[in-house]
């Protein structure tokens, strides 16, 4: 082999490694290409990101402000429930109250008429009692003055009334004991 054929062999050794350097020049200026469009692609992924994150921070604050809203309102509702519990607790033992009073009232009215009545009936005995006594004090008059006519005549409706008088309280001892 002569010179010309390594002549020939350097320059196909040549223009292979010219392919080979233009290949990778143009792997590396493709490789260049496609970082940079990633490197683009990750700053607006990031930019993307950042204004997503101001967003969920926002959301987030609003969700913080609604869930103590909310945490407030469930408190005055449980407030209100107990308040209401206790008022119907409260209305329960008015009702229960009111029922107790109905029925004093009316024991008190039924003890109301049964004064009345024996207040009544010791009227009934007191003037019985008080005819009964005038007409003792009369026949005692009549006795010492020595008027026999005038007993003979009403000593015995005097004495009579002593006799009612005895049956009205002994009627009043029999009611009221």
């Amino acid at each position: 082999m002569g010179p010309e054929w390594r002549k020939v062999t350097i320059g196909v050794a040549a223009v292979a490694l010219a392919v080979v350097v233009g290949g990778l020049g143009w792997a590396m200026k493709t490789n260049g290409d496609r970082a940079d469009k990633w490197r683009d692609r990750a700053i607006s992924a990031e930019e993307i990101v950042d204004g997503q994150r101001v967003l969920i921070g926002q959301r987030t604050q609003a969700l913080n402000r609604r869930t103590t809203q909310v945490n407030r309102l469930a408190d005055k509702l449980r407030d209100t429930r107990t308040a209401l519990h206790r008022s119907e607790g409260d209305v329960t033992s008015l009702a229960r109250r009111q029922r107790e009073l109905a029925n004093e009232k009316a024991r008190v009215e039924d003890e109301r008429r049964q004064l009345q009545s024996q207040q009544a009936a010791l009227e009934t005995v007191a003037s019985d009692v008080l005819t009964c006594n005038n007409g003792l004090v009369d026949v005692l008059g009549a006795v010492l003055d020595e008027d026999w006519d005038w007993l003979l005549s009403y000593s015995s409706s005097r004495l009579a009334s002593c006799t009612d008088a005895g049956a009205s309280l002994d009627s009043y001892q029999r009611r009221f004991g």
